[in-house]
């Protein structure tokens, strides 16, 4: 044995025999309003930069302490986390918020089992009323929390930016916030903080028509496929059935394929769109899909669309496209127009069948919804409204599917409507409910408002490298990593568009090493480069040929160079040798997975 052995016995231990103190831990948000904010990698080297990004980025720090300070940032720096590498980030450009990362609970003595249960699991004991009441009648019902680590306070103010959250036009005055001017839908307003304060506060919806908010959207194994197809039936009015015979065999079909549930479908379908009919009797032009022939033809399936009467060059027939779930139909002006334009860049239609087209948008639309939001944590109505997850401390108060403050309240009732009236209540259903700290804290709501901030409706004003960050993905300088062999490019311009930017690449397939995207927020874009670990030929898979390139690359036959160099160092030690060459060949096995 060696002395390292020796070592490592020591270490662990003194791990048993000595008390391990949890610190609290932090977080920094770069300001609103900043751009191009050096991450460094080292303090007194203006040169070594692993990223630049702008407002809203988000960092892990090991303490809320100056580490330095120098003539390059008088202020002084914080050390933060990027991508597990230790950075640098100057602290006049952050604030800085302290993570409770232990449960929320208090020393109230549970009285029931029902509340020992709940308390065991680690809901405070604010929610056993609720909760309970509800248990007393539906003992199948599964309630489990989400610690969110958040103060409610915090997460009040994060969410009262001007333009991120919207009410209705006759709602109380107090709960309308007159000094926003952002664009909006007609008969909307800019919710207040008081507004705000309500509905993001889950207990003022522990109750049986409004719990639904928290189901998981996911297909619920419990519920058998045709009694799901009942339920989502309740929510069609017979107008909508009688024009569409077929649309419970689309919402199944489009279920089963992308694993969001019937009714996740079906109540999403219905807060969007309504019953599908104006108040002339005819159909939304979004349903039956003859936009073109009413208003105008769409030209050039690209970042920058345009609209004309009649010239016949290079358009497409919108007739042809659907988008059931108003997918990229941002607040303001031209929804409608956003909306198709989306469904035509996802190739949600463009046949010569109706039904064909019909269903792909169905499809479609429930695969984005899956891949964007419930596959990263925002697997309910509340977290699609309100990402306050833990998952996603890099894009917190981002990344919302609606603005619509009272949207996740109006789809629990659908939901809840339909399965009462089939008699499916007493289904074991699983609920995620979000726990914060202090949630009996006052919050201040100004007679004009919650704030003055302006933003850019379309994309938040977020930079296009933001944009890549806040996706999900990593950035180094120009390069994008974080992206598993077999993904889609389709995948990859949903994440980018979901947070309202255009991606524009001639790679229509796999995203491979090598393919080159174009990101844009509207006012700049920007070109970046995709690296896939292990890819090395460019394909967007690993297989034998990416082996023998690695291979040849270390006896000196083949030269991976740019990013294809750094696809084959998939070990990330700044060379391409056996270990890489070990990894690939593992990974093509199946008995390792390359960090990409």
């Amino acid at each position: 044995m060696n002395n390292k052995f020796y070592k490592f016995v020591f270490i662990i231990f003194c791990m048993c025999i000595f008390p391990t103190f949890v610190n609290a831990s932090y977080y920094c948000r770069v300001q609103d309003g900043r751009t191009q904010v050096r991450v460094r990698k080292d303090y007194n080297n203006s040169n070594a930069v692993y990223a630049y990004v702008n407002g809203g980025a988000t960092f892990e720090m090991p303490s809320n302490q100056i580490v330095a300070t120098n003539s390059d940032c008088s202020a002084g720096w914080y050390k933060v986390d990027y991508e597990g590498n230790t950075g640098y980030i100057c602290a006049s450009m952050v604030d800085v918020y302290e993570r409770n990362d232990t449960p929320v609970i208090d020393n109230t003595e549970a009285r029931t089992a029902c509340e020992a249960d709940l308390k065991a699991k680690g809901f405070p004991s604010s929610y056993w009323s609720g909760l309970c009441s509800l248990k007393v009648k539906y003992s199948n019902w599964d309630f489990r929390p989400v610690n969110t680590g958040l103060d409610y306070a915090d997460a009040v103010a994060n969410e009262s930016k001007c333009g991120k959250n919207t009410i209705t036009n006759k709602a109380n005055a107090e709960y309308i916030d007159t000094s926003c001017s952002s664009g909006l839908d007609s008969g909307s307003a800019h919710a207040s903080s008081k507004a705000i304060a309500y509905y993001l506060n889950p207990l003022n919806f522990l109750n049986e028509d409004t719990i639904f908010m928290f189901e998981d959207q996911y297909i619920n194994k419990n519920i058998s496929t045709d009694s799901y197809t009942s339920a989502a039936g309740k929510t069609f009015n017979k107008k909508t059935a009688d024009a569409i015979p077929y649309m419970l065999e689309m919402v199944s079909n489009a279920s089963n394929e992308s694993g969001l549930s019937q009714m996740a479908i079906s109540a999403r379908f219905k807060k969007e769109l309504g019953t599908g009919f104006a108040s002339n009797g005819l159909m939304y032009c979004i349903i039956a899909g003859n936009y073109t022939t009413k208003y105008h033809w769409y030209y050039g399936v690209n970042a920058n669309p345009t609209w004309k009467e009649n010239d016949p060059t290079n358009r497409v027939n919108l007739d042809l496209y659907y988008n059931w779930f108003n997918i990229g139909a941002n607040d303001g002006s031209d929804v409608t127009k956003r909306s198709f334009a989306f469904a035509v860049r996802s190739g949600w239609g463009g046949t010569n069948d109706q039904k064909t087209n019909r269903q792909l948008a169905m499809t479609g639309g429930s695969k984005w919804i899956v891949n964007n939001y419930l596959s990263i944590g925002q697997n309910t109505v509340y977290f699609n409204k309100f990402n306050t997850h833990p998952n996603l401390t890099s894009s917190l108060y981002e990344h919302q599917y609606m603005s619509d403050i009272k949207a996740p309240e109006a789809e629990s009732k659908i939901v809840y409507n339909a399965y009462k009236s089939t008699n499916m209540l007493n289904s074991n259903f699983v609920f995620y409910i979000p726990i914060y700290s202090n949630l009996g804290a006052a919050i201040n709501n100004e007679p004009d408002g919650a704030t003055n901030e302006d933003v850019i409706n379309d994309s938040g004003g977020i930079s296009p490298a933001t944009m890549v960050v806040s996706s999900g993905f990593k950035l180094n300088n120009n390069i994008i990593t974080g992206i598993n062999p077999g993904t889609s490019m389709t995948d990859i311009k949903n994440k980018i568009t979901a947070i309202g930017g255009s991606v524009l690449s001639s790679n229509n397939g796999l995203a491979g090493t090598g393919t080159r995207i174009t990101i844009s927020n509207g006012t700049s874009s920007a070109e970046f480069v995709i690296v896939v670990k292990g890819d090395t030929s460019g394909d967007g898979v690993i297989n034998a040929l990416d082996l023998l390139q690695v291979q040849k690359n270390i006896l000196g036959l083949y030269d991976l160079k740019n990013e294809y160099k750094l696809a084959g160092d998939t070990s990330g030690d700044g060379n391409i040798n056996a270990l890489d060459l070990l990894q690939v060949q593992k990974q093509i096995l199946g008995s390792y997975t390359i960090e990409q």
